[in-house]
């Protein structure tokens, strides 16, 4: 049997993390700074302590636990990735695609 982990990031409760493993709530405009964790996090220069952006840090490291352990990882994302205002990360962001 095959499992599957879902985790959802967003700036309010939604539909789909009824049904997620992991679900990030955080501050709206601050997806960039979310993302520069998890990167740091993946390579081994951790940033996570007691909480980022009002995420318990233990709960953020087991989401980033879950991509690292997964053999497939699908990511999905909205206009609030790619729209975030930060031009410098959005074009980092995109190079990383």
């Amino acid at each position: 049997i095959e499992s599957r982990t879902i985790g959802v990031v967003d700036v309010r409760q939604t539909e789909t993390m009824k049904m997620a493993n992991h679900r990030l709530i955080l501050p709206a405009g601050s997806d960039a700074e979310l993302l520069d964790t998890i990167i740091a996090e993946l390579e081994g220069k951790s940033l996570i302590k007691d909480t980022i952006l009002g995420i318990p840090g233990s709960e953020l490291i087991g989401f980033v636990r879950g991509l690292q352990k997964s053999d497939c990882t699908v990511i999905f994302y909205g206009n609030g990735v790619i729209n975030s205002g930060n031009q410098d990360a959005d074009t980092q962001y995109k190079s990383h695609r």
